[in-house]
């Protein structure tokens, strides 16, 4: 039986002093690391008084030996007062500072490569509550080497998990590994060092329940850490009951992130399996050259956005090529013999612009590169006009599917003056405030589908394709998402997430 591990938030600012905003932001936390380098030393009766958690005192040793004496004066006051003092390996494992802090009051952190296993255990030597082990993530697979070491360990004082956005999903696995404590911090969706926020550690993933998941599932891209895709899954298994996490990898790497993850040994020894992937940028083409395919698109795009592992081994698939012809059709747009224009010639564009042939819509491809866009032009055997002298005047339904517009200061993929009201957008980029292109479009009274819509109908499918079961409305609702159009506004997934 997995044990429920302690969520440890960290304080780097002085907190208001009434309280109430500490007590709001440490909500699902029980621990409170107080950075007191950059808190100084709270009264802990106030901050007892105001989380009701364990309290962990971290002050790194100061560089100046002139400023030791302070610096030790502060770990013995903090002894008295704190339930964890935190003791970097590196320096701080000498007589008169272990004296001062007892064994049971230890939390030793090292940072290293994680593979050094002597230098681990001559760390271990020294007594202590809780062992931290934390090494740096260059890509996902590095993120193995932590769940290698909880597992040979098999110990329940030993926490270890990788650094950096690549280390991030070792840090929701490590748990289910022997972790005791997870590391969150209050504010960002993911830090600089790839550490979660306590809210969506909270919200996203499911570290409350008494079993162990069986089943993984994940979506791998660059970048990945600020997907919804996680929540909206792991809802969905929370709803039906299912043993099944659903985690975020960022690889830069297709095939290196494939090779050491898809069928580790540590995850098989911790009695997990990936069984299926959401697979996005830049990562499509890559993955759709792996596997075989019973998708007829997948081929002809060289695009797959979904894996799934069946009876027979890995397939390939898409998702986007549907998603696509749904939204137009819930919004009761007739794509036949209509002139459609799509902007982007990635995986996903040209999915949907195969999907868009398919239908019987008079498809046109365009790209700001030329390489790109004459392979999709070499693929697909559609025209391709370059973004530069594209015109949208007799487009009738325009697909754009680049990354332009994550940032609210990207202008709009086009010249919009020469757009029709009368044409369609679909816009697949959106985030917590609308595109540029979506609110030019609105502006000119154009009939617009924005990604919030498009990502309802891909979470859905490529639910039921990793599970065999259709994402329950309710967890559609309870993360935010409603599949297609309402009043003429497209419903959403409040926040920014990668279109899958």
């Amino acid at each position: 039986m997995h044990q429920k591990p302690g969520i440890a938030a960290c304080l780097c600012e002085v907190p208001g002093a009434d309280g109430a905003d500490l007590k709001e932001r440490t909500s699902g936390a029980d621990w409170l690391t107080v950075r007191a380098d950059r808190c100084g030393d709270l009264d802990p009766d106030w901050l007892a008084a105001h989380f009701e958690g364990g309290l962990i005192y971290a002050l790194p040793r100061p560089e100046t030996a002139g400023e030791r004496q302070t610096w030790l004066e502060r770990i013995r006051w903090a002894v008295r007062c704190y339930d964890l003092v935190e003791l970097s390996a590196h320096g701080d494992l000498v007589p008169d500072v272990l004296d001062a802090v007892p064994a049971g009051k230890r939390m030793i952190s090292w940072h290293g490569p994680l593979d050094q296993r002597s230098k681990i255990e001559e760390v271990m030597r020294t007594e202590a509550r809780f062992y931290r082990f934390t090494g740096d993530a260059g890509c996902a697979a590095d993120a193995i080497a932590p769940l290698d070491l909880l597992v040979a360990l098999g110990r329940d004082d030993v926490i270890a998990y990788a650094h950096g956005a690549a280390g991030f999903w070792s840090r929701i696995l490590s748990v289910y590994a022997g972790s005791p404590l997870i590391f969150a911090e209050f504010d960002d969706e993911v830090s600089a060092h790839g550490a979660p926020s306590l809210s969506r550690l909270v919200r996203d993933f499911d570290l409350v329940r008494a079993d162990r998941p069986r089943d993984l599932h994940g979506i791998i891209g660059c970048p990945v850490l600020h997907s919804g895709s996680p929540r909206v899954h792991n809802e969905g298994y929370r709803t039906l009951g299912r043993k099944a996490l659903y985690l975020p990898i960022h690889a830069a790497s297709f095939d290196e992130c494939w090779r050491e993850i898809a069928g580790s040994r540590v995850l098989e020894q911790m009695g997990m399996r990936f069984k299926g992937f959401t697979v996005v940028s830049p990562h499509k083409e890559a993955a759709a050259s792996h596997f075989p395919s019973r998708c007829a698109i997948v081929g002809k795009a060289s695009s797959c956005n979904a894996l799934t592992l069946g009876a027979n081994g890995w397939e390939a698939a898409t998702t986007d090529a549907d998603s696509v012809l749904q939204c137009l059709g819930d919004a009761g747009i007739v794509v036949a013999g209509k002139k459609v224009c799509v902007i982007g010639c990635g995986g996903a564009g040209r999915s949907m612009a195969a999907a868009l042939q398919g239908a019987g819509g008079r498809v046109t491809m365009v790209n700001r590169g030329k390489r790109r866009g004459r392979l999709a032009q070499h693929l697909l055997g559609l025209p391709f006009v370059p973004l530069a002298a594209f015109s949208a005047e007799d487009a009738e339904i325009v697909v754009h599917a680049t990354p332009l517009g994550r940032d609210p200061d990207d202008p709009p993929p086009f010249d919009m003056a020469t757009l029709s009201p009368d044409s369609v957008i679909v816009d697949l980029v959106y985030g917590s405030r609308t595109t540029p292109l979506v609110a030019e479009a609105d502006r000119l009274g154009c009939d617009v589908i924005d990604g919030k819509a498009v990502l309802a109908v891909q979470a859905a499918r490529q639910f039921e394709l990793m599970t065999g079961e259709k994402l329950p409305t309710e967890a559609g609702m309870n993360t935010g998402i409603r599949s297609g159009m309402c009043d003429g506004e497209p419903a959403g997934l409040a926040g920014a997430a990668v279109i899958g």
